[in-house]
């Protein structure tokens, strides 16, 4: 299905009493999900290979898949332009597929440092209007603020990123 595959042997039978085994393989960019339905006796996980209780009738077993959201800001990781930073709106003002709230590089040189506080003071007070924004305003609140200088101070030394669009 979607996000993944599940190995078995179908239709798979089992004397009564007897568990069941299915090897689940998630796609890139997706997880099994956290419950397995159907109506087979619950069983447990060993790695990627679910086991079903003791089976004593006809039954069923389905698996899902996710695909994750590192951050919780209802993006997946793999459409998420900052994985470990909240960002709904997914506001990339330079368009380098980093979004403004983990791309503190200001000069897109690769590094956040002195050169982009300089260039972020510049912009202190300027209008940002969306869905454009302005390069500084990180937050993408609609100005470049205080909010703004702390997420820069944060950011300072750190990589950008990471970008689930860059992978």
């Amino acid at each position: 299905g979607t996000g993944g595959t599940v190995e078995v042997n179908v239709p798979q039978y089992v004397t009564a009493g007897a568990t069941a085994s299915f090897t689940v393989a998630a796609g890139p960019g997706y997880v099994p999900g956290s419950s397995v339905g159907g109506s087979c006796p619950q069983g447990s996980w060993s790695g990627n290979v679910w086991t079903t209780g003791p089976v004593n009738f006809d039954c069923s077993v389905t698996f899902s898949f996710v695909a994750p959201d590192d951050d919780g800001d209802g993006v997946a990781n793999l459409l998420d332009n900052c994985r470990l930073a909240p960002n709904a709106n997914q506001c990339d003002s330079d368009g380098d597929r980093y979004g403004n709230a983990c791309d503190g590089d200001l000069n897109n040189n690769g590094f956040v440092n002195a050169q982009d506080t300089i260039l972020f003071r510049a912009q202190l007070g300027q209008p940002s209007v969306p869905p454009t924004y302005n390069y500084a305003d990180l937050n993408c609140n609609g100005f470049v603020n205080a909010q703004d200088t702390v997420i820069l101070r944060n950011r300072l030394g750190v990589a950008v990123g990471p970008s689930g669009l860059l992978q």
